[in-house]
């Protein structure tokens, strides 16, 4: 049997309990930190990568069809209708949303410049993915004859549109051109938007079912 605890031994316990729970604490929260660190240097690089390394292809000297996938914005339009202005394209490709049927929408104004017989074509995308994208410049390449196209998307698309158009345009020859149109404000949102995209198209079907 132990004897009594003398006063002084009771604190000397407690005292040495509470520093092995503050311990305790203060390992979980530096595992917690190195996790966070951790994966805020994984979201800093894939930012870069998809954000502020320069990516795409140079637009070239001459192609069939300039393809702009939706959204349709001013800056991708812009270099659309710059090449076609300057005779580098014989068409105009532009993937317009279905809520664009809708009058006074954003995308609705891009319906204005929808002129086939000046090469400007307008396409209503039920769905808005890369696959769907390569499937209807397939469709429109096999109707007017395109082989060479140019492909116009945002700087964060541009892994996911050369994946899908490298595995579902195959005989089409694709350049991926990129304008930046992201703010760092935009940055988690489409990173997560482009993440998804990625797992998606890299198994996804290239016709739909």
């Amino acid at each position: 049997m132990t004897g009594p605890v003398v006063p002084g031994e009771a604190v000397a316990r407690l005292t040495a309990r509470r520093s092995a729970a503050r311990r305790a604490v203060h390992r979980r929260l530096r595992v917690i930190g190195a996790i966070a660190l951790l994966g805020a240097g994984l979201y800093a690089l894939a930012c870069a990568l998809l954000f502020v390394v320069p990516g795409g292809d140079p637009a070239p000297d001459e192609v069939d069809a300039v393809f702009v996938p939706a959204p349709v914005t001013a800056a991708k339009e812009a270099v659309a209708l710059r090449m076609l202005a300057e005779r580098r394209a014989s068409a105009v490709l532009l993937s317009i949303p279905e809520r664009a049927r809708e009058w006074g929408t954003d995308e609705n104004r891009h319906f204005r410049i929808c002129r086939p017989d000046r090469g400007v074509y307008c396409e209503i995308a039920a769905e808005q993915h890369a696959r769907s994208d390569a499937r209807l410049i397939a469709r429109l390449a096999g109707r007017q004859g395109w082989y060479r196209v140019l492909v116009v998307t945002d700087r964060s698309a541009l892994l996911d549109a050369r994946l899908v158009l490298g595995r579902c345009t195959p005989a089409l020859e694709t350049t991926v051109s990129t304008v930046d149109e992201t703010p760092p404000g935009g940055w988690i949102p489409a990173f997560l938007r482009e993440t998804g995209a990625l797992l998606t198209d890299r198994t996804g079907a290239c016709r739909p079912s």
